[in-house]
């Protein structure tokens, strides 16, 4: 059985489970304040506690949000598992959550350092646009025949909200719209993939679907069909 490309399933379930492992822990600790070694301690299989994550301010909107993210996550990481089989084992690596790292990748991403770093911890917006960073790559990892193993869309639902939430809002204190933030973000990851395009979630109307909407929050190619990423290409941005 093959999800896409010449790996086999177990191969790209690997792929998978290392990206909902990020996903899991960062929505999980954001929104509870512990993540999968408290809710599911049976699904990282190494005691190795995720560096620097912590539990964010978030409005209680945003919490509950996120609460269900990280749970979501949690079944992924539950369902991809065992795809791969029992015999296979495959232990959670060593994340880094840490704030600083995250303020490295958007220093990355505007092309200058912000002042003061971007805390994703210290509110909302900033939550969720740390949140784009690592949940796009769990949206172009699930396209391609994924729901073989996951059986949902639940992923494109979830990327969908979280770009509505934040693309007119301006952030604070950078003067930088978050719809300018996740272009930029999108331009990194532009950058380091070579082979997809994310545009963003507001494009010119002409880019839009049938060219007649300037929003964008799934990503897709110009038949509006999603797209589809390799381990190579959507590793996490290098810092």
């Amino acid at each position: 059985m093959q999800l896409n490309g010449n790996l086999p399933i177990r191969n790209q379930c690997v792929h998978k489970v290392i990206v909902n492992y990020l996903e899991a822990d960062l929505f999980l600790w954001g929104s509870y304040g512990y993540g999968l070694d408290v809710i599911a301690p049976e699904l990282p299989e190494r005691v190795l506690a995720p560096l620097g994550a912590q539990k964010a301010n978030l409005d209680p909107y945003i919490k509950d949000l996120f609460m269900q993210f990280g749970l979501q996550e949690v079944r992924h990481v539950r369902k991809l598992k065992g795809a791969i089989g029992v015999k296979y084992s495959f232990p959670r690596p060593l994340l880094n959550l840490d704030k600083y790292n995250f303020a490295m990748i958007m220093d990355r991403a505007i092309g200058r350092k912000l002042h003061p770093p971007l805390d994703p911890y210290s509110n909302s917006i900033n939550y969720l646009l740390s949140a784009y960073v690592i949940s796009y790559l769990g949206m172009t990892t699930y396209t391609g025949g994924s729901a073989d193993v996951l059986g949902s869309t639940d992923k494109l639902v979830s990327i969908s909200v979280t770009a509505v939430a934040v693309h007119v809002v301006y952030v604070v204190p950078y003067g930088i719209t978050a719809a300018e933030f996740t272009a930029a973000i999108s331009n990194l990851r532009n950058t380091l993939s070579h082979e997809f395009v994310d545009e963003g979630v507001v494009v010119p109307k002409q880019l839009g679907a049938e060219g007649q909407i300037t929003g964008n929050v799934i990503a897709g190619d110009v038949d509006s069909a999603a797209i589809s990423a390799t381990p190579a290409n959507s590793s996490p941005p290098s810092t």
